[in-house]
């Protein structure tokens, strides 16, 4: 997948390039690698530097990965099984004794710093919320008191060819929506 984004502004190439391939060739990440990746999710901005994040993890080659890889959908399954380990985003509800929605956002931030760095690492980052909730909340019981966000695949960039036909076509760099459609001085209008 080639960069075909160009932006109006000076927006960083890292920023402006980063996209969300699903071909991946299954090939092994090195452990520095994946803990640069989620060494880069622990510097995500954080309210009062609360932190509200967990990242739980499994790679392909071990058992733990049949409890992530179950709770997706068929349709992520169809290209998940190519990846080398799959991150799942958790945030803690409370904030100073009560239930806080900035902890998503604070969370959201980390998941996006980790697919940046997977990104400058050469490699391949796909966040993705098709999966069963319920199911992943059983499978690596995790508490009541965690939201559960998103799953992000991570793996070495594959073939396209690879891919599910159904799939192939959408390996394209994606448009944006300009400006004028999502930025709004002042009052919402």
């Amino acid at each position: 997948m080639s960069s075909e984004r160009k932006s109006e502004y000076n927006v960083n190439k890292l920023i402006l390039n980063r996209t969300s391939p699903r071909a991946m060739n299954g090939e092994t990440i090195e452990n520095n690698d994946l803990f640069a990746i989620l060494e880069a999710g622990r510097y995500a901005p954080s309210a009062y530097n609360y932190q509200p994040w967990k990242f739980l993890y499994a790679k392909r080659e071990t058992k733990e990965w049949d409890l992530f890889f179950e709770s997706l959908v068929d349709f992520n399954k169809s290209w998940v099984k190519n990846a080398s380990v799959i991150i799942l985003v958790i945030a803690d509800k409370m904030f100073n004794d009560k239930e806080e929605i900035i902890n998503i956002f604070d969370s959201g931030a980390a998941m996006q710093n980790m697919a940046l760095q997977a990104k400058d690492l050469g490699l391949v980052g796909h966040a993705m919320s098709g999966f069963d909730y319920k199911k992943i909340r059983e499978n690596l019981e995790i508490p009541e008191n965690y939201h559960v966000l998103a799953m992000l695949a991570i793996g070495n960039k594959g073939k396209i060819e690879d891919l599910p036909v159904e799939l192939q076509d959408k390996e394209i760099v994606s448009s944006r929506k300009e400006l004028s459609e999502i930025v709004i001085e002042g009052k919402f209008k």
